[in-house]
């Protein structure tokens, strides 16, 4: 598949996030987000929606992306990268 990338400009922005669907008819972006909250001295991180694409489950790619801020936690930066805190468990 060819991905037209025509009119966004990199880095991207949320705001491209339609021109990119608009561009690509066959695909479906979804964007979230990690929200972190203290809960009896413990991190619990919960994953909420930025944008959720109107085309889901219509097209045939549908892709659903992790926004991470320049404060976020890399994984890389833990002692032990299997320690992921609960609520970003990956899965397929």
């Amino acid at each position: 598949n060819i991905v037209d990338f025509e009119s966004i400009k990199f880095p991207a922005t949320l705001h491209d996030v339609d021109k990119f669907e608009e561009n690509n008819s066959n695909y479906a972006i979804n964007i979230f987000r990690p929200v972190y909250k203290e809960i009896f001295r413990k991190i619990k991180v919960d994953i909420d929606p930025l944008h959720i694409s109107e085309k889901n489950y219509q097209v045939e790619h549908m892709i659903d992306l992790l926004y991470l801020t320049e404060g976020e936690e890399s994984l890389n930066d833990r002692k032990n990268p299997n320690d992921i805190p609960e609520g970003l468990k990956t899965h397929y």
